[in-house]
């Protein structure tokens, strides 16, 4: 089973989201991490659906969900997490720029300190 959910509810950005998501999957491929990448796609009307489909042909960790209809940002930020299936659930943007490692950071820091209900990361990737 998966250890983590990177949560990303997206809305009309597919060039971000799509240099977000191949830098995220990037990282768990190459460190064979428990991470699972969920995105929560709130009806876009641009191509977030094609560029989100050709990274799933790669890797099968991609989980993509599109709304029917734009539910507004706040359902799509629950919907993002409702949607994972794992134990902990990271919740970003879709144009967030995440430093290589930061995902190993974290499954370490999870691992290490099973008990832990919350972290915050500094920009450093240091718990806060």
């Amino acid at each position: 089973m998966k250890l983590l959910s990177v949560c990303i509810p997206t809305f009309r950005r597919s060039r971000a989201l799509q240099s977000l998501v191949t830098s995220l999957a990037l990282e768990v491929d190459r460190y064979k991490l428990p991470i699972e990448i969920v995105i929560s796609d709130n009806a876009s009307p641009d191509d977030t659906q094609k560029q989100i489909e050709v990274l799933q042909s790669e890797y099968s960790f991609i989980k993509y969900f599109r709304n029917e209809n734009n539910v507004g940002g706040t359902k799509n930020f629950h919907l993002a997490i409702e949607r994972a299936n794992t134990e902990y659930t990271w919740l970003i943007g879709d144009d967030t720029l995440v430093p290589f490692n930061t995902l190993s950071f974290l499954v370490a820091t999870l691992n290490q300190n099973p008990l832990l209900d919350l972290l915050i990361l500094s920009g450093d990737n240091q718990p806060a």
